[in-house]
């Protein structure tokens, strides 16, 4: 037997004892953690669905929003969901074919760092003033008094569509894109309709089409505004195929919207008149109850006839 062996032995148990708890505190702790958080783990599986239901589903039900919706799949820091309905699934509000939420843990409980939305399809009408999604406007409109700000979330959106009906004409929009909504976010939309009428004219075929924007929080636009002909009944007035350059942006708020137009119109008809085109540049700044605006504009070829 070595010395080492025979001082072992000497020591007393009760010390022994005192020994091990002084210096195994460490592992120990290991271990119970080890254990919790494997505890924590079986959970978490065995509860996945709910844990899934609890971002989306209760959020939904927080808000009264009724839905339905498939689950895809449930990962550590990602949850999938498909056909997602919103509203009346006999007549949906908004429709989802798939949504792929990331998402992360803190101090403060679970928060969404990025979406991606596939297949989106919303309907729309305007009512009262505002375009209404129906059941989704308790997402949009709120009764908050705090300053309108743009969440901090990467989204990508990848095939998106709005129906919107209104009394002057219905619109059709797509958009894709992806980003983060408070600045990087970049994409392109279309909007296309088949007739627009107001206040006695008729737009026929307009469409819309560029490049949006984020940046420091404020959206932009950059593209034409087509359409094949303009009529309206005072003046007998008539436009044939033209197009304006349209650059807009908006302020952090997204309640002032200021930009320029420029105007490249076709033939300009009207009792008495006539011009070859009109040209130039209209700068404006716009909120809910002003405009402002810079008008430079010139008609080229312009004649008169049959007026006095």
């Amino acid at each position: 037997m070595s010395d080492a062996d025979t001082e072992a032995e000497a020591i007393p148990p009760a010390r022994k004892v005192r020994a091990w708890q002084r210096t195994a505190w460490p592992l120990k702790i290991a271990l119970y953690g080890i254990a919790l958080l494997g505890l924590i783990g079986l959970i978490a599986w065995t509860q996945r669905e709910d844990i899934a239901r609890n971002l989306i589903g209760a959020e939904l039900e927080r808000q009264g929003v009724p839905a339905t919706y498939e689950i895809e799949s449930i990962g550590i820091g990602r949850q999938v969901v498909r056909n997602l309905v919103l509203g009346d699934p006999k007549r949906p509000d908004a429709t989802i074919k798939r949504l792929t939420i990331d998402i992360s843990g803190g101090l403060f409980g679970l928060k969404v760092d990025s979406a991606v939305v596939e297949g989106l399809r919303a309907f729309g009408r305007w009512k009262d003033e505002r375009v209404s999604f129906g059941s989704v406007d308790k997402f949009i409109y709120t009764d908050s008094t705090e300053p309108f700000s743009l969440p901090r979330l990467d989204v990508t959106l990848r095939d998106a569509r709005v129906k919107i009906d209104s009394p002057y004409g219905a619109v059709g929009i797509k958009a894709d894109g992806s980003g983060n909504l408070r600045g990087g976010f970049k994409g392109s939309l279309a909007a296309v309709g088949r007739q627009f009428a107001y206040g006695g004219c008729m737009l026929d075929q307009p469409s819309l089409y560029g490049t949006v924007s984020i940046s420091g929080q404020r959206p932009a636009f950059q593209g034409p505004l087509r359409f094949d002909a303009l009529a309206c009944q005072a003046g007998g007035l008539t436009i044939a195929r033209s197009a304006v350059a349209v650059r807009a942006g908006a302020n952090v708020a997204l309640d002032r919207v200021s930009g320029s137009l420029v105007p490249k119109s076709g033939a300009i008809r009207a009792n008495g008149f006539a011009a070859a085109n009109l040209r130039g540049k209209i700068d404006f700044a716009a909120t809910a109850r002003q405009v402002d605006a810079d008008v430079d504009l010139a008609l080229a070829k312009a004649n008169a006839s049959g007026i006095g």
